[in-house]
């Protein structure tokens, strides 16, 4: 085998070992990114609501004053537009809301 031929296959095992380095890492990160947010699923799993049906002529105003009648219904309406990704008032009859 000739100098440059060594060379040539000493510069191949290198870059392989650098890329398998490489794959290690991304591997590793992928593994603690994965673990992590499996963490904060499991925590926010824990959370337990109570789900209510819309009947029809009901409102955010009519639903917060009687499952929180302890508490603004404002603050109520506006925790319950966020939990259930509403963007405005707006309910269907049959739409089923998370309260928080």
């Amino acid at each position: 085998m000739t100098a440059t031929a060594t060379r040539i296959n000493y510069r191949r095992r290198r870059a392989l070992a650098a890329l398998f380095v490489v794959v290690a890492l991304l591997v590793v990160a992928f593994s603690v990114t994965q673990a992590q947010s499996a963490g904060a699923t499991s925590h926010a799993g824990k959370a337990t609501f109570t789900y209510v049906y819309v009947a029809p002529g009901d409102t955010l105003w009519s639903i917060a004053t009687t499952y929180a009648p302890d508490r603004d219904p404002q603050q109520e309406i506006t925790d319950i537009q966020n939990l259930n990704g509403l963007s405005d008032a707006s309910l269907v009859p049959g739409q089923r809301l998370a309260l928080p």
